[in-house]
């Protein structure tokens, strides 16, 4: 099978370079690479130069944004499989081996895995997709394929179309829904199939909140579709509200912290965190910003207990039964279970709030 892989840039003088490198270093070597520039200004074009001989096509020219520069290498490509790795991604060297092997053993249109998340500190998380051959409609309506691990047939291009480019942002989950709706088999690969960078234009701040929307009109275009119609609405909506409390927490965080305020009586003293993943960071980064103390963690996360996240100790639940003051639960999807536990402590001296509880107030 030919791959054909396709890197859009613009100004990326800073990553492309990384991009490239782990494209010539793939143990395949059937692939087709074509990189979509749009006419970058800061030394992009002279990276692609210097790597010319490993490149199949170049087109440098301004485009209508990223999702047409991407149509645009979709034309261009000639691989009985086509992915895409941007000028702030990288592969892992076996990544394309891999993709080969899984569409070469099973029925597959579409495969997926795992991602690294790198934050710019140089931290990373893994971002998982879903850990199972068949995705339900709860699953991709409520969470978003790492696109970067998404190999899809040229085939499944040509039946349903490239990417919509009235969307800026979310063009990628409206293709991928599209493509679920109308059967498009998608298989998981259970491997780390490369890293993604943040900061690209729909991890940025101030486009979070355009994100949220797009997002919600994309889903709802699709959602009659469900048999489970009811569920997918309600979540749906968790989805938006979740998008536009990350768009506050990254630009307004003094309203999210109003907000705890008026739950709790004084919170000068400092906070206790329950969950220690993405949204237990943003709330540190929240109340870090107006020099609220945070006490430590909590996670029901046995393999976390003892460790630090930014310098502070995650501690057992067990803690809580004895701790007297105030507690933010940091969770979306286990919310309801977490705020139960707390309660079962019957510790009069806790009180906590939840990010359904401040989404209520400040969305």
């Amino acid at each position: 099978m030919k791959v054909s892989i396709i890197t859009v840039s613009y100004n990326a003088v800073k990553t492309i370079e990384q991009t490239i490198l782990s494209i010539k270093a793939q143990s395949y070597t059937n692939i087709e690479y074509i990189i979509i520039d749009g006419k970058s200004t800061d030394g992009t074009l002279e990276i692609i130069k210097k790597y010319q001989k490993y490149i199949d096509h170049v087109i440098c020219e301004p485009d209508k944004g990223i999702y047409d520069a991407m149509n645009k290498g979709i034309r261009l490509a000639t691989g009985d499989i086509i992915g895409f790795a941007n000028s702030d991604d990288w592969y892992e060297p076996d990544t394309i081996e891999k993709v080969v092997t899984c569409f070469n053993s099973t029925d597959a249109e579409l495969t997926h895995g795992i991602v690294w998340v790198v934050e710019e500190d140089g931290s990373r998380t893994k971002t998982n997709g879903f850990k199972n051959e068949k995705v339900e409609y709860e699953q991709i309506y409520y969470n978003m394929l790492p696109h970067l691990s998404v190999f899809t047939r040229k085939t499944v291009f040509e039946q349903y179309g490239g990417f919509d480019i009235d969307y800026q942002i979310a063009a990628d989950y409206d293709w991928l829904l599209r493509c679920y709706t109308n059967g498009v088999h998608f298989f998981y690969i259970d491997s780390i199939m490369g890293s993604f960078r943040k900061g690209g234009v729909s991890t940025s701040a101030g486009k979070l909140n355009q994100l949220a929307e797009e997002n919600k009109e994309i889903s709802l275009k699709y959602v009659s579709n469900s048999k489970n119609r009811e569920l997918i609405l309600n979540q749906i909506e968790e989805r938006y509200r979740s998008f536009k409390l990350w768009y506050l927490a990254e630009t307004n965080p003094a309203k999210i912290v109003d907000t705890v305020k008026d739950r709790f009586l004084d919170i000068a003293e400092g906070i206790v965190i329950f969950g220690s993943g993405i949204w237990g960071e943003r709330i540190y980064r929240v109340l870090n910003s107006v020099a609220v103390p945070v006490h430590f963690f909590v996670d029901n996360n046995t393999k976390k207990w003892g460790t630090e996240q930014q310098g502070i100790t995650i501690k057992s639940p067990e803690i809580l039964k004895t701790y007297n003051g105030y507690i933010i639960v940091a969770v979306l999807n286990h919310a309801d279970k977490i705020c139960k536990q707390l309660s079962e402590m019957e510790n009069i001296g806790i009180e906590w709030t939840d990010l359904r509880e401040i989404a209520d107030k400040v969305i």
